[in-house]
């Protein structure tokens, strides 16, 4: 993610957990490469109405920030709009592909989850927008913006107002397995966290008993850990999927550790699922760190996620 074009915020996944990227006059932009057929999440809190204000652009950047494929605008009576340039229907003269019906952004001080399939082609090209997991607009045939090509290179979500907060963002490449089925409706990040003990459990709590209830704080409290100096020692927790919706089916998953060295010398961690240690190694320093392992399949089974499966599988550090 870059902001503004400018320095990078972080050039690894990134869990936003309970906090959210703020907007600014660009907002943070992220270069996926080159991309022909994908499906893109994102939370937005727009603070309060908006004014015609553009809230993501799809650019395929071969000859700047101008050669945009795809924006998406919001209006004060709560329709999103698409187009190909500054502005769309009632708000500017260029190319208007669609907009939804007024009030499906009910409330501009909470989040709304909106999703967009966008294949890019001159003929056959698809842009769908679900808000809240219900389609309110699709667009087929020629889906290239003006002076742009078959392609996007550049994804930003931009404001031009303060107070609009972005979380939860996701992006899948469509022409990629296993990400090629198509969107299948209520898509979201949802975090989770211990509710119980697994086995092993080999480090050290820094409160006697259960180990899970140091390790369940969501922002993370790094006064409760636990702790370990033995190579190769493990500890695994059950995790609660009550916040899961019912009939909701997990597509990947992402380990999330918070992790510091204690002392001197040197020390690496790994996530371990279900008994499986991660073959990426997160190096630690004396402060601390978010560590990321994702999973696009179970690691103890080498399968899809299941509902059944996420519940009774230990995740834990190694």
């Amino acid at each position: 993610w870059y902001w503004g074009g400018g320095g990078a915020i972080v050039t690894s996944p990134v869990r936003t957990g309970t906090r959210a990227m703020g907007g600014g006059s660009n907002g943070p932009a992220y270069y996926p490469g080159t991309l022909t057929h994908f499906i893109v999440g994102v939370g937005v809190c727009f603070g309060s109405a908006p004014s015609a204000t553009h809230y993501a652009s799809f650019t395929d950047n071969s000859g700047g920030d101008s050669n945009v494929n795809l924006y998406l605008s919001a209006a004060a009576d709560g329709s999103l709009g698409l187009g190909c340039s500054w502005g769309y229907g009632a708000y500017g003269s260029d190319t208007h592909w669609g907009s939804t019906a007024a009030g499906v952004i009910a409330d501009f001080t909470a989040y709304n989850y909106i999703e967009l399939e966008y294949l890019v082609a001159v003929s056959g090209g698809i842009i769908k927008l679900w808000v809240d997991g219900i389609l309110r607009c699709s667009v087929s045939g020629n889906t290239v913006g003006a002076n742009s090509s078959a392609r996007v290179q550049l994804i930003t979500l931009n404001t031009n107002k303060s107070g609009v907060c972005y979380d939860d963002f996701y992006l899948l490449d469509c022409t990629m397995t296993p990400n090629t089925t198509p969107f299948g409706g209520g898509t979201k990040i949802i975090a989770i966290a211990p509710n119980a003990d697994s086995s092993p459990l080999q480090w050290t709590p820094s409160v006697a008993g259960s180990h899970f209830p140091l390790e369940n704080t969501l922002p993370y409290d790094t006064s409760k850990y636990v702790s370990s100096n033995t190579v190769g020692q493990i500890d695994q927790y059950l995790q609660s999927v009550g916040a899961i919706p019912s009939g909701y089916v997990p597509l990947a998953v992402q380990h999330c550790m918070v992790a510091k060295l204690s002392g001197s010398g040197s020390a690496s961690i790994v996530s371990n699922v279900g008994g499986v240690a991660s073959s990426s190694v997160a190096a630690l320093t004396t402060s601390w760190a978010i560590c990321f392992w994702p999973y696009d399949v179970d690691p103890a089974t080498g399968l899809a996620w299941t509902n059944a499966g996420l519940p009774s599988r230990g995740f834990g550090p190694k």
